[in-house]
């Protein structure tokens, strides 16, 4: 779990950089959701800014994850 919220926090921040440049806006505030797909289960729903995706304390793996990124109005949900 460990691993998905750093994998969350360093595409949040790749993005950003991306999709806003380097410079700092203080009026653009990143919404960011997220979906995983779990082995047995299937999909399951969106969660958003560090809830947990996925299961836990019952070992099955996420095997597939979806973002959306979203900012004033900026969507891009194309990101799987």
């Amino acid at each position: 779990m460990k691993f998905l919220k750093w994998l969350i926090v360093t595409l949040t921040v790749t993005m950003g950089l991306s999709l806003f440049g380097t410079k700092v806006n203080a009026s653009v505030i990143p919404f960011i959701s997220y979906q995983a797909h779990v082995q047995n289960v299937g999909w399951q729903g969106w969660v958003s800014n560090g809830q947990t995706a996925g299961t836990v304390g019952q070992a099955l793996r996420v095997e597939a994850f979806k973002m959306e990124l979203q900012a004033n109005g900026f969507s891009n949900s194309s990101l799987e």
